[in-house]
């Protein structure tokens, strides 16, 4: 027996295209953002924001002293260490 190809018309008689853009319509999209399924009450997420706090404060210190002192400025000039 000899299997054949289906035709997309015959696809698209088998498949609900209403059914296909409500399911694609349910996708997550950078242009209609939405959040869902999550349970971090803002207590919560305060608390993250303030755990963080001293490696944002101790970034600019651990750059510093990678570089040495010496930061590319973005026309390519150095400036010295203040």
């Amino acid at each position: 027996m000899k299997i054949e190809r289906l035709l997309e018309d015959d696809l698209r008689a088998m498949i609900d295209d209403g059914l296909v853009r409500a399911h694609s319509g349910l996708g997550l999209n950078p242009d209609h953002p939405f959040m869902r399924g999550t349970a971090q009450n803002p207590d919560v997420y305060f608390q993250a924001r303030e755990a963080r706090n001293p490696y944002y404060l101790n970034c600019p210190a651990i750059v510093t002293s990678t570089t040495c002192g010496a930061v590319r400025q973005p026309w390519g000039s150095r400036s010295s260490a203040a």
